[in-house]
């Protein structure tokens, strides 16, 4: 995955990497039945019209990955998806401080506020899992934290210009 790149040809994503020779048969069923499921049920759609097919763009791919890589036990609808759920994790556990997520606004009102991030809807079971400390635990276990402080910062300031 660190050789992903993805190409725009005529409007449309196409992600390619180099392989390489998986560890171990286990290994590779675990991903390749991942990926299967990721064709059959795209992350957000719902319907007998529900587009499948092959993964292609950067976005499928990142998904996959943070599939691939999560602890046993924890669902991961997308990779953006994951990554809102971390940031919560992150200031519920202590790591950060949001000062949206600590102030005294509804609950309603946080949940919009962390679905406008732009990484897609987050919900009130979302939330109510992360208040058990268990989940915040397993969430957090394989977070990418150098990722997670660049979110952070960027909400920060994001809250900075709005001020």
């Amino acid at each position: 995955m660190s050789t992903l790149r993805v190409d725009i040809v005529d409007g449309h994503d196409f992600a390619g990497f180099g392989t390489v020779p998986w560890k171990s048969v286990t290994d590779y069923e675990r991903a390749r039945g991942i990926a299967r499921h990721m064709q059959d049920v795209r992350p957000g759609t719902v319907g007998e019209d529900r587009p499948s097919g092959c993964l292609r763009t950067g976005d499928d791919w990142r998904t996959w990955e943070k599939r691939f890589s999560s602890v046993k036990g924890r669902r991961v609808r997308t990779a953006n998806d994951a990554l809102v759920t971390e940031l919560v994790a992150g200031h519920k556990e202590g790591l950060w401080s949001l000062p949206v997520l600590a102030s005294k606004l509804s609950v309603v009102d946080k949940l919009t506020w962390l679905s406008g991030l732009g990484y897609g809807a987050f919900t009130r079971a979302q939330w109510d899992h992360m208040s058990k400390r268990d989940r915040r635990v397993r969430v957090l276990d394989n977070a990418d934290m150098n990722l997670l402080e660049s979110v952070v910062e960027g909400v920060l300031d994001m809250d900075r210009d709005v001020a």
